[in-house]
């Protein structure tokens, strides 16, 4: 998600320098107000799409490079993180709630944003609506 926010910070960096020189063509402004574009987009969708499910939770760690908290599952990997841009629901206690995850417990959890590889993307734990308490037979992972 940091690499997005960059993004978009560049991209309006780029329109003002250009929009702001005349000597030079439209274009890169054009391209820049695109690419700011898409990415409050993407922004606004990250943190708008929200989604109900029932995981198991197989390890958990501060993983990344920013020592970001995260939960792997027996779905895909979740993240634990605070959310600072939503107007219905901000949440500053993601320390918190990443003690309260156990491994080999199942959780029916809300997920909010979407998983995309190539930016590190991956949706957010919101909140945890019911600990289902220890799965049978699960074996803790790393």
């Amino acid at each position: 998600m940091p690499f997005l926010v960059i993004l978009i910070i560049i991209a309006t960096l780029v329109v003002c320098f250009f929009w702001f020189d005349n000597s030079m063509s439209s274009a890169p402004v054009f391209v820049a107000i695109i690419v700011a574009i898409i990415g409050i987009g993407v922004l606004i969708f990250d943190y708008t799409n929200t989604e109900e499910r029932t995981i198991i939770v197989e390890y958990k760690d501060r993983g990344g490079s920013d020592g970001s908290y995260r939960v792997y599952t027996d779905g895909p990997t979740l993240a634990v993180a605070d959310i600072w841009f939503s107007i219905s629901s901000r949440r500053f206690d993601s320390a918190d709630l990443f003690g309260d995850i156990e491994v080999c417990h199942s959780y029916d959890v809300t997920t909010r944003g979407w998983e995309f590889g190539p930016l590190s993307m991956m949706p957010n734990i919101d909140t945890i609506l019911e600990d289902n308490g220890v799965v049978e037979g699960c074996v803790p992972k790393g």
